[in-house]
């Protein structure tokens, strides 16, 4: 027995197969970029205002990053605030929870050095045109108070509105 092979048939598949796969690509590239401004959250970014983003990080850990380079409403990489790296030693700290407003940012970060939380207040009322890392530094040294007690800490939110639960 013979098989007659229609050329025309064979053609139409792989056309059509094509078309298919390019549309599927087409799709998922278009889901790719409308999710960077639909839910940024989604590729660990929270923008937290002026520059300022969460990023998640490893496990519960995030990162408090300054960053212009942002790709629609997402954020994948910053010059860190906190943790801080000392002398290019690997960071110890690391933000577990946060609050903020219009004005003000509260972290708790949990220092996995000496095995307990510590607290910082950022004031966001800085005005830097600097590069990412000049700015990041500037933030660092002139707008944020690091608080050792957890009842000042929970004073100073309440102080300034916002909304953070400690442990």
């Amino acid at each position: 027995m013979i098989m007659k092979i229609n050329i025309k048939h064979i053609e139409r598949v792989v056309k059509w197969g094509f078309a298919s796969l390019f549309s599927i690509v087409g799709i998922l590239f278009l889901l790719f970029l409308s999710s960077e401004w639909l839910c940024p959250e989604f590729w660990g970014s929270q923008n937290v205002g002026k520059n300022l983003y969460i990023l998640h990080w490893e496990r519960d850990t995030y990162q408090f990053v300054y960053s212009t380079d942002v790709h629609g409403r997402t954020c994948y990489h910053g010059a860190p605030i906190i943790p801080s790296y000392k002398n290019d030693e690997y960071a110890n700290t690391f933000v577990k929870k946060w609050g903020y407003t219009d004005k003000w940012i509260a972290l708790i970060a949990y220092n996995f050095a000496s095995s307990r939380n510590e607290y910082f207040i950022v004031e966001k009322n800085y005005e830097t045109d600097a590069k990412d890392t000049l700015a990041a530094n500037k933030i660092k040294d002139e707008h944020i108070t690091q608080i050792t007690d957890s009842a000042q800490f929970i004073k100073e939110c309440k102080l300034h509105g916002i909304n953070i639960v400690c442990e």
